[in-house]
């Protein structure tokens, strides 16, 4: 679980670096709509991963 949290956190911090870094302000509302977002491909990276991981 802890492992998992872990991935899921670093995920997130990548690509809401990735999102700050790609867009041309930084303005609150925009950071938060990047940060929600890296959660859900954060999760969605971590799915894909596993499932790939498996199918081997």
């Amino acid at each position: 679980m802890l492992g998992a949290a872990a991935e899921i956190l670093g995920w997130w911090a990548g690509l809401t670096a990735l999102w700050a870094v790609l867009i041309s302000s930084l303005d609150p509302l925009d950071l938060a709509i990047g940060a929600a977002a890296s959660v859900l491909a954060a999760a969605t990276a971590r799915g894909a991963r596993r499932a790939a991981r498996g199918a081997r």
